[in-house]
């Protein structure tokens, strides 16, 4: 095949190529996981302290706006949400790595929003923290 549609035969020929081995790879560690139920633990703990990571600085963050009411919670916030995406903006600019395209949206085309987002919440929960420690008096 010549032209555009060649391109885009080779092209979908090495995603399935791609597709294949990524299958594969699955199929490999999924019977190694049933084997082993020791590395399934592993596994299990893993995916929930993935998950557990992104969600728990949310309702920590929000607790301590609502109780404390300082100007010193969202700023750190905002500190840590405008650092990520300066951050990942240059890191896959420069192609360390990339993103897949996010369902929200995406910043400048390159990092999902979700991202700098769960960095403002736990730049909050942060200032939170240190609130808390500091024995801040709260606006209740």
């Amino acid at each position: 095949m010549k032209g555009a549609l060649g391109v885009q035969y080779r092209k979908m020929q090495s995603r399935y190529a791609r597709l294949q081995k990524k299958y594969r790879q699955l199929q490999e560690n999924y019977e190694a996981i049933s084997k082993d139920p020791e590395l399934m633990r592993k596994e299990v703990k893993q995916f929930f302290q993935k998950r557990i990571s992104t969600f728990v600085p949310l309702p920590i963050a929000i607790a301590g706006m609502l109780y404390y009411k300082s100007i010193a919670i969202p700023m750190l916030g905002a500190l840590a949400f405008v650092a990520d995406v300066t951050w990942e903006y240059y890191t896959t600019m420069w192609g360390l790595w990339k993103y897949r395209k996010s369902r929200l949206w995406m910043i400048f085309g390159r990092i999902p929003i979700d991202v700098p987002v769960a960095y403002f919440f736990l730049g909050a929960a942060v200032a939170t923290y240190i609130l808390f420690r500091m024995n801040y008096p709260g606006a209740w």
